[in-house]
């Protein structure tokens, strides 16, 4: 049973101008900072329902509600029935997957060792492979310690260890890239740790007691975006700085975004350790991440319209809002619907007419309601999505001949936009569209950090 050291590796980046160009990645090394994670945590909190069961002395199986977890007790692992039971908790162990598990009664000692098979799947086999997770087990001190399972099985993505006593246990990845946020906009970026409780080297205690999980200085180490070394415009770039120490090595990744979304995204992140041998390199490890790049647009509507044919009365109406693209949704933000201005009243002789806006919402009026959104498989994606259109009180008209004034009527019509459509390429975009309401103008600006 291995003690617990994680090792995030922590650099403060000043890159200045590194977000108007990708190919300008500045990174000060002058702060290189070695950190080490404390090995105990809190107890998760509860989750889901809990699972019970009474297994005696011939033995038995129980399985956690989500049927992640399975204990099968062997006959004379207990010596009289017993109350089992079960049940998911928030996962707070270093490089935590999925759920925790509490195994209560907590401190029961067993006579014959428990098998414990966790299910894993195909997505968390894709970040971490299934030979490089541990099982963490926590005590009642909230301290983790971590065991290799005994048989990993690819063909049912089980693994498969034993437990001697109660308390709660999950799966851990036992090296793991961690970003210091999973999503992040266009242009910015972020920095990524490399996070490894599989090995302690007693050897470099150092920086005021931390530890650092090393690698062999003349190991390479290889890391891509989507499949891209290091990167490119397309996909974003990474940065890699490496801190000699003695015959080992450190490192931190920065990972910057493109200017416009990514034609593949989630961003597929990974590292590739190998080490030298005769008959060249061999790959020893390789872990993954994702981090998915969103981009934002402020959209704005303007439509002037002729209400009443003949008279040549005018009006102007106007909003905007901003638009939030993920990799695969869209999300509307900050709608700011202005009044409408009247641009012209109208004039037929003998006839005039007067238009009141006062409380009229005008012809443009934006909701939150998106319907049949889509992003396109094009580079740059074009963006899709429609609003449904609501009756709304257009303006109220007055006519009037040698001052004698008719009762203000209510001019009702459905709202627009009904649809939005522009394309996500960084750039500013100006689009005339024409829809059963009348033609209106689009104006799309990129939103960018400074």
């Amino acid at each position: 049973m291995r003690l617990l050291y994680v090792i995030p590796l922590l650099l403060l980046a000043k890159w200045g101008s590194a977000q108007s160009s990708n190919t300008d990645l500045k990174i000060d090394t002058s702060q290189f900072k070695i950190v080490r994670i404390s090995d105990s945590t809190a107890q998760g909190e509860l989750v889901g329902q809990v699972v019970n069961k009474e297994i005696g002395s011939p033995g038995g199986t129980i399985i956690s509600e989500d049927k992640r977890i399975e204990l099968i007790f062997p006959p004379g692992a207990l010596l009289g029935n017993t109350n089992i039971s079960i049940q998911a908790s928030t996962n707070l162990a270093p490089n935590g997957v999925g759920n925790a598990y509490r195994f209560e009664p907590s401190g029961i000692q067993f006579k014959k060792p428990v098998k414990i098979i966790v299910h894993y799947t195909d997505e968390e086999a894709d970040v971490c492979p299934p030979e490089w997770m541990s099982l963490a087990i926590q005590n009642d001190q909230g301290k983790w310690s971590f065991e290799e399972y005994e048989e990993v099985d690819s063909v049912s993505k089980k693994l498969i260890g034993f437990i001697h006593h109660f308390s709660s246990a999950t799966n851990v990845n036992q090296i793991s890239l961690r970003p210091d946020r999973m999503k992040i906009p266009v242009r910015d970026s972020v920095m990524i740790e490399v996070v490894d409780i599989s090995q302690v080297d007693t050897a470099h205690a150092m920086v005021s007691g931390f530890w650092a999980a090393l690698v062999n200085k003349s190991d390479p180490v290889l890391w891509y975006a989507n499949q891209i070394q290091n990167g490119d415009n397309i996909n974003g770039r990474i940065k890699v700085t490496i801190a000699p120490l003695g015959k080992e090595k450190v490192m931190l990744a920065q990972y910057f975004a493109p200017n416009i979304l990514p034609k593949k995204n989630a961003v597929a992140i990974w590292a590739e350790v190998y080490r030298k041998t005769k008959k060249g390199k061999e790959l020893r490890k390789r872990i993954k991440t994702y981090i998915e790049v969103y981009d934002k647009y402020h959209i704005s509507v303007v439509h002037q319209s002729t209400l009443r044919a003949g008279m040549g009365s005018e009006i102007i109406d106007s909003a905007n809002f901003n638009v939030y693209v993920y990799a695969h949704s869209f999300q509307v933000a900050a709608i700011k619907n202005y009044s409408p201005v009247v641009l012209k009243e109208g004039k037929r002789s003998p006839f005039k007419e007067k238009i009141i806006v006062g409380e009229a919402l005008g012809t443009v009026h934006i909701t939150e309601g998106i319907k049949n959104d889509s992003l396109s498989h094009d580079y740059p994606p074009e963006v899709y999505f429609e609003f449904t259109p609501l009756k709304i009180l257009i303006c109220k008209f007055q006519h009037g001949a040698r001052g004698i004034w008719s009762e203000p009527e209510p001019l009702y019509d459905y709202s627009i936009p009904e649809e939005i459509n522009f394309i996500a390429n960084g750039k500013d975009q100006v689009y005339n569209v024409t829809s059963p309401g009348g033609t209106y103008k689009l104006f799309v600006r990129p939103l960018r950090n400074k």
